[in-house]
Protein backbone atom coordinates (compact mmCIF):
# COMPACT_ATOMS: atom_id res chain seq x y z
CA UNK A 1 0.00 0.00 0.00
CA UNK A 2 1.42 3.50 -0.80
CA UNK A 3 1.78 5.90 1.80
CA UNK A 4 1.41 9.13 0.45
CA UNK A 5 2.98 13.18 2.07
CA UNK A 6 -0.11 14.89 3.38
CA UNK A 7 -1.18 18.26 1.92
CA UNK A 8 1.66 21.12 3.10
CA UNK A 9 4.69 18.41 2.60
CA UNK A 10 7.24 20.58 1.38
CA UNK A 11 10.04 18.49 -1.06
CA UNK A 12 12.17 18.76 -3.63
CA UNK A 13 12.04 16.69 -7.34
CA UNK A 14 15.15 14.63 -8.42
CA UNK A 15 17.45 16.64 -10.81
CA UNK A 16 15.61 19.81 -9.09
CA UNK A 17 16.74 22.10 -6.61
CA UNK A 18 13.64 24.64 -6.52
CA UNK A 19 11.36 23.23 -3.26
CA UNK A 20 7.88 22.37 -4.04
CA UNK A 21 4.79 22.54 -1.68
CA UNK A 22 2.44 20.01 -1.84
CA UNK A 23 -1.16 21.28 -2.57
CA UNK A 24 -3.03 17.75 -4.00
CA UNK A 25 -3.05 14.08 -4.31
CA UNK A 26 -4.13 11.48 -7.12
CA UNK A 27 -4.34 14.61 -9.77
CA UNK A 28 -5.53 13.86 -12.84
CA UNK A 29 -3.87 16.00 -16.28
CA UNK A 30 -6.01 18.11 -17.89
CA UNK A 31 -6.61 16.63 -21.62
CA UNK A 32 -5.25 12.88 -20.53
CA UNK A 33 -6.59 10.11 -18.28
CA UNK A 34 -3.02 10.34 -16.40
CA UNK A 35 -3.41 10.34 -12.84
CA UNK A 36 -0.68 11.27 -10.56
CA UNK A 37 0.30 11.50 -7.11
CA UNK A 38 1.06 14.46 -6.55
CA UNK A 39 0.32 18.14 -7.68
CA UNK A 40 2.17 20.95 -6.26
CA UNK A 41 2.87 24.61 -6.52
CA UNK A 42 6.28 27.07 -6.12
CA UNK A 43 7.33 27.42 -2.42
CA UNK A 44 7.51 29.90 -0.70
CA UNK A 45 5.70 31.57 -3.65
CA UNK A 46 3.01 29.48 -4.23
CA UNK A 47 0.53 29.69 -6.91
CA UNK A 48 1.74 31.76 -9.44
CA UNK A 49 0.18 31.01 -12.97
CA UNK A 50 -1.04 27.50 -14.15
CA UNK A 51 2.21 27.53 -15.99
CA UNK A 52 4.04 26.33 -12.70
CA UNK A 53 1.86 23.95 -11.51
CA UNK A 54 3.59 20.70 -10.95
CA UNK A 55 2.51 16.83 -11.35
CA UNK A 56 4.52 14.02 -10.36
CA UNK A 57 4.73 10.56 -9.00
CA UNK A 58 6.55 9.25 -5.39
CA UNK A 59 9.47 7.83 -6.98
CA UNK A 60 10.01 11.51 -8.32
CA UNK A 61 10.75 12.68 -4.87
CA UNK A 62 14.02 13.51 -3.81
CA UNK A 63 14.09 15.52 -0.63
CA UNK A 64 11.49 16.00 1.98
CA UNK A 65 12.17 19.65 3.94
CA UNK A 66 8.51 19.45 5.95
CA UNK A 67 5.71 17.00 6.81
CA UNK A 68 2.30 19.01 6.09
CA UNK A 69 -0.52 18.76 8.59
CA UNK A 70 -1.70 15.21 9.66
CA UNK A 71 -4.34 14.79 12.25
CA UNK A 72 -8.20 13.18 11.99
CA UNK A 73 -9.25 13.88 8.87
CA UNK A 74 -7.39 11.43 7.38
CA UNK A 75 -8.94 8.31 8.39
CA UNK A 76 -7.34 5.23 8.82
CA UNK A 77 -8.98 1.58 7.49
CA UNK A 78 -7.64 -0.32 10.90
CA UNK A 79 -9.23 2.08 12.39
CA UNK A 80 -12.74 0.28 11.79
CA UNK A 81 -13.09 -3.25 13.44
CA UNK A 82 -13.44 -6.30 11.47
CA UNK A 83 -17.23 -6.59 10.95
CA UNK A 84 -18.26 -3.27 10.40
CA UNK A 85 -20.25 -1.49 8.28
CA UNK A 86 -19.90 1.84 7.38
CA UNK A 87 -22.29 3.74 5.51
CA UNK A 88 -20.69 6.80 4.15
CA UNK A 89 -22.88 9.61 3.38
CA UNK A 90 -21.38 13.11 0.90
CA UNK A 91 -18.44 13.80 2.56
CA UNK A 92 -15.50 11.05 3.48
CA UNK A 93 -12.46 12.07 3.09
CA UNK A 94 -9.94 9.29 2.76
CA UNK A 95 -6.64 9.29 0.33
CA UNK A 96 -5.36 5.91 0.94
CA UNK A 97 -7.93 4.82 -1.83
CA UNK A 98 -6.06 1.37 -2.36
CA UNK A 99 -7.30 0.11 0.80
CA UNK A 100 -10.80 -0.03 0.02
CA UNK A 101 -9.62 -2.89 -2.42
CA UNK A 102 -9.59 -5.18 1.17
CA UNK A 103 -13.09 -4.64 1.96
CA UNK A 104 -16.22 -5.07 0.32
CA UNK A 105 -17.42 -2.11 -2.11
CA UNK A 106 -21.25 -1.11 -2.16
CA UNK A 107 -22.85 2.04 -3.76
CA UNK A 108 -26.03 3.17 -3.96
CA UNK A 109 -25.88 4.06 -7.91
CA UNK A 110 -22.53 2.88 -9.74
CA UNK A 111 -23.55 5.74 -12.63
CA UNK A 112 -23.46 8.20 -10.85
CA UNK A 113 -20.07 7.97 -9.38
CA UNK A 114 -19.14 7.42 -13.10
CA UNK A 115 -20.48 10.48 -14.15
CA UNK A 116 -18.79 12.49 -10.80
CA UNK A 117 -15.35 11.28 -11.61
CA UNK A 118 -15.50 12.46 -14.91
CA UNK A 119 -17.04 15.91 -13.96
CA UNK A 120 -14.02 15.75 -11.52
CA UNK A 121 -11.57 14.83 -14.15
CA UNK A 122 -13.09 17.46 -16.34
CA UNK A 123 -13.28 20.14 -14.29
CA UNK A 124 -9.07 19.74 -13.54
CA UNK A 125 -7.07 19.82 -10.34
CA UNK A 126 -7.85 22.79 -9.16
CA UNK A 127 -10.64 25.42 -9.28
CA UNK A 128 -11.30 29.19 -10.09
CA UNK A 129 -9.51 30.02 -6.99
CA UNK A 130 -6.59 27.67 -6.77
CA UNK A 131 -7.78 25.45 -4.40
CA UNK A 132 -7.18 21.96 -4.79
CA UNK A 133 -9.89 19.74 -6.08
CA UNK A 134 -10.46 16.41 -3.66
CA UNK A 135 -12.77 13.42 -4.12
CA UNK A 136 -14.75 13.88 -1.02
CA UNK A 137 -16.88 10.79 -1.96
CA UNK A 138 -16.40 7.44 -1.17
CA UNK A 139 -17.60 5.80 -4.35
CA UNK A 140 -15.78 8.11 -6.63
CA UNK A 141 -12.67 6.05 -5.46
CA UNK A 142 -14.47 3.50 -6.01
CA UNK A 143 -15.03 3.69 -9.76
CA UNK A 144 -11.33 4.99 -9.97
CA UNK A 145 -10.32 1.57 -8.91
CA UNK A 146 -12.10 0.46 -11.66
CA UNK A 147 -11.32 2.85 -14.34
CA UNK A 148 -6.94 1.86 -13.04
CA UNK A 149 -7.86 -1.60 -13.71
CA UNK A 150 -7.36 -2.07 -9.87
CA UNK A 151 -10.49 -4.14 -9.55
CA UNK A 152 -12.84 -5.77 -11.64
CA UNK A 153 -16.75 -4.24 -12.26
CA UNK A 154 -17.75 -6.52 -10.16
CA UNK A 155 -15.43 -5.10 -7.35
CA UNK A 156 -17.93 -2.57 -6.66
CA UNK A 157 -21.55 -3.97 -5.84
CA UNK A 158 -24.88 -2.14 -6.48
CA UNK A 159 -27.08 -1.58 -3.05
CA UNK A 160 -29.88 -2.62 -4.76
CA UNK A 161 -28.53 -5.83 -6.25
CA UNK A 162 -27.92 -6.81 -2.92
CA UNK A 163 -31.57 -5.94 -1.66
CA UNK A 164 -32.66 -7.92 -5.01
CA UNK A 165 -30.60 -11.14 -4.55
CA UNK A 166 -28.54 -10.36 -7.33
CA UNK A 167 -25.51 -10.13 -5.43
CA UNK A 168 -24.19 -11.60 -2.07
CA UNK A 169 -24.40 -9.15 1.14
CA UNK A 170 -22.20 -9.83 4.16
CA UNK A 171 -19.95 -12.93 3.32
CA UNK A 172 -18.23 -13.59 6.72
CA UNK A 173 -17.89 -12.06 9.90
CA UNK A 174 -14.94 -10.52 9.86
CA UNK A 175 -15.78 -8.98 6.48
CA UNK A 176 -15.64 -4.82 6.19
CA UNK A 177 -18.12 -3.29 4.23
CA UNK A 178 -18.20 0.50 2.59
CA UNK A 179 -21.09 1.60 1.52
CA UNK A 180 -20.84 4.79 -0.43
CA UNK A 181 -24.57 7.02 0.04
CA UNK A 182 -24.64 9.62 -2.42
CA UNK A 183 -28.22 10.56 -3.89
CA UNK A 184 -30.57 8.03 -2.06
CA UNK A 185 -33.23 10.01 -0.44
CA UNK A 186 -34.70 7.02 1.65
CA UNK A 187 -31.38 6.97 4.17
CA UNK A 188 -32.18 10.88 4.65
CA UNK A 189 -36.28 9.89 5.26
CA UNK A 190 -34.38 7.01 7.63
CA UNK A 191 -32.18 9.60 9.58
CA UNK A 192 -34.83 11.92 10.37
CA UNK A 193 -36.83 10.08 11.06
CA UNK A 194 -34.58 8.43 14.01
CA UNK A 195 -33.58 12.04 14.79
CA UNK A 196 -37.56 12.38 15.23
CA UNK A 197 -38.04 9.68 17.92
CA UNK A 198 -35.42 11.00 19.24
CA UNK A 199 -36.60 14.15 20.11
CA UNK A 200 -39.79 12.72 21.29
CA UNK A 201 -38.13 10.67 23.77
CA UNK A 202 -36.19 13.20 25.15
CA UNK A 203 -38.93 15.55 25.08
CA UNK A 204 -36.37 18.47 22.99
CA UNK A 205 -37.25 20.68 20.05
CA UNK A 206 -39.85 22.86 18.77
CA UNK A 207 -43.04 21.50 16.20
CA UNK A 208 -43.26 23.73 13.56
CA UNK A 209 -46.51 24.00 11.46
CA UNK A 210 -45.73 23.78 8.17
CA UNK A 211 -48.92 24.59 6.18
CA UNK A 212 -52.21 25.39 7.68
CA UNK A 213 -53.95 23.28 5.25
CA UNK A 214 -52.49 21.32 2.10
CA UNK A 215 -51.50 22.97 -1.03
CA UNK A 216 -52.43 19.77 -3.56
CA UNK A 217 -55.89 18.39 -1.98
Amino acid sequence: MKEYLPLGSVITLKNGSKRLMIVGRLQNQIGSNDIYDYAAVLWPEGLVDSKHFYLFNQEDLDKLYYIGLQDMEEFHLEWFKKGATVFSMGSFLYRQYDDFLNTTMVVDNYGMYEKYLSNFIARGPVDEFGNKREWCIMGIHFVHLVKTGKTGREGVVNLCDIVNGKASGRRSEDEIIMCSIGGMPLEDLSWGFDCYQKALEKGIGTKLNLWDEPYMK
